[in-house]
C-alpha cells in the first residue's frame, strides 16, 4: 500500500469515525431526554410522556429497550471502525513486507 493509498484509507476511516461520533452523540442525547422525562413522570411532575399514557412499567421497559438499542448501535459502529483500521494496517504491513 503506497503512501497515497494509506492516506486515503485513513481519511476515509476518519470520515466514518466522525459520522459514528455524531450518531452516538444523538443516541445518547435521546437516551438522556427519555431518562430525564421518565424521572419527572415517576416523581409526579407533568411531562409529555403522560400524554401518551405511559405508566411506570411501560416507561421502565421503554428505557431498558432504548438503553440496549443505544448500546448495540454504538458498539457496532465502533467494531466496524476497528475492522476498517485493522484492514488498513494489514494492507500497510503486507506492502512493507513485499518491499
Amino acid at each position: 500500500m503506497d503512501d497515497e493509498s494509506l492516506s486515503s484509507e485513513i481519511r476515509s476511516t476518519l470520515v466514518s469515525l466522525e459520522k459514528q461520533i455524531a450518531h452516538s452523540e444523538a443516541q445518547f442525547e435521546k437516551l438522556m431526554v427519555a431518562t430525564t422525562t421518565s424521572m419527572k413522570l415517576l416523581s409526579g411532575q407533568s411531562t409529555t410522556l403522560e400524554g401518551i399514557g405511559g405508566n411506570p412499567k411501560e416507561i421502565k421497559s421503554y428505557l431498558l429497550r432504548l438503553s440496549q438499542s443505544v448500546r448495540e448501535e454504538v458498539i457496532e459502529g465502533l467494531r466496524n471502525l476497528e475492522k476498517q483500521l485493522r484492514m488498513v494496517l494489514k494492507g500497510f504491513e503486507d506492502e512493507k513486507r513485499n518491499v
